[in-house]
């Protein structure tokens, strides 16, 4: 989410995400790798399999990006995760 002058808010979606088992995958979140620098928080949802919000985290971690974790749907959570997290909603 990036909130530019005027108080507009940008969002970075991944539409349909929650059709994971189908075929998210880390590749579809590469291009975070660099664009996320220019983001000012990158909030993660357990609806998006462990592996990507992995990836994205340590994407954000790397350029210093805060991260948020909403953790609904409640589900057992790794602690390679949960080390990146600096907000829980």
């Amino acid at each position: 989410m990036e909130i530019f002058a005027g108080g507009t808010v940008g969002l970075c979606l991944l539409p349909q995400a929650w059709l994971t088992e189908f075929g998210l995958t880390e590749d579809d979140v590469e291009f975070l790798q660099d664009e996320i620098a220019e983001y000012d928080m990158v909030i993660l949802q357990n609806e998006i399999p462990t592996e990507i919000n992995l990836k994205v985290a340590e994407y954000a971690s790397n350029k210093k990006i805060p991260i948020m974790l909403n953790p609904a749907p409640s589900r057992e959570m790794p602690c390679d995760l949960l080390r990146y997290v600096d907000y829980i909603s």
